[in-house]
């Protein structure tokens, strides 16, 4: 009997792995999430991550971070960073994510990524200023719960309240220049709804004072003293729009 050999062919994986997609997910909280294009689970840990402010160039400490990793063999691996509420929220500011040591199960290698982002507290729109869109949003909003970011929750404790006001007056007429990668990527946010238009004096950083606003009393007062008799109570706050 003649003897047969049988052919075995190898195909070997030589192909480094991609990030697919990332976004600054901020309705919620603070939280940068990156999927990569193939499995590279058993390589993911915190340390391949690296947040850095690029204004100031100082490295954001990895221990303000949640760190967490999901995937598996033939799923794409999805890595997120969520800042702790205990550290606060992030700077006012542009990012950088750099990620290294990222390798799928063949070995090989993910490239040097370093993925932008930016954040500007109180810009409900996500559109790289502070102004009076933003402040109509508030004012739709203020006192209700739950609300995100979008909807004016600047300090994510599901609540639009005087510790949000701050925030806008503080951050009102302020921009921050956008990178084009970062908005590409950044979580969209839907249009928010505009209650009844009320025509209004547009309010400027003058308007603000440097005192910050403790109780809804003296919210009611700063906007009496600013816009006169036209504007309403808090209570009715959500019906006042600035045009």
């Amino acid at each position: 009997m003649q003897g047969r050999v049988l052919g075995v062919q190898l195909i070997l994986d030589t192909t480094p792995p991609t990030l697919s997609n990332a976004t600054f997910d901020y309705l919620t909280a603070q939280t940068v999430r990156f999927t990569f294009g193939e499995d590279v689970l058993a390589s993911l840990a915190a340390g391949d991550f690296i947040v850095t402010n690029t204004d100031t160039n100082v490295v954001v400490p990895a221990g303000e971070f949640t760190f967490s990793a999901t995937g598996g063999s033939g799923v794409a691996s999805i890595a997120t960073l969520t800042h702790n509420s205990s550290a606060e929220i992030l700077a006012d500011g542009h990012y950088g994510v750099a990620i290294s040591n990222v390798s799928d199960a063949a070995g090989n290698p993910l490239a040097p990524t370093n993925w932008p982002f930016f954040v500007l507290a109180a810009d409900a729109n996500h559109n790289h200023t502070v102004d009076s869109i933003d402040f109509n949003i508030l004012a739709a909003n203020f006192g209700l719960a739950p609300r995100d970011f979008s909807q004016g929750d600047f300090n994510y404790n599901t609540t639009v309240d005087t510790i949000d006001f701050n925030l806008l007056a503080n951050n009102f007429g302020k921009s921050i220049l956008g990178d084009a990668s970062a908005i590409a990527h950044s979580a969209a946010v839907a249009p928010a709804v505009r209650p009844q238009t009320v025509a209004v004096a547009t309010p400027t950083v003058a308007m603000f004072g440097a005192e910050p606003i403790v109780n809804e009393n003296s919210l009611d007062e700063l906007l009496n003293y600013s816009y006169g008799a036209s504007w309403q109570t808090t209570a009715a706050f959500g019906s006042l729009i600035v045009i």
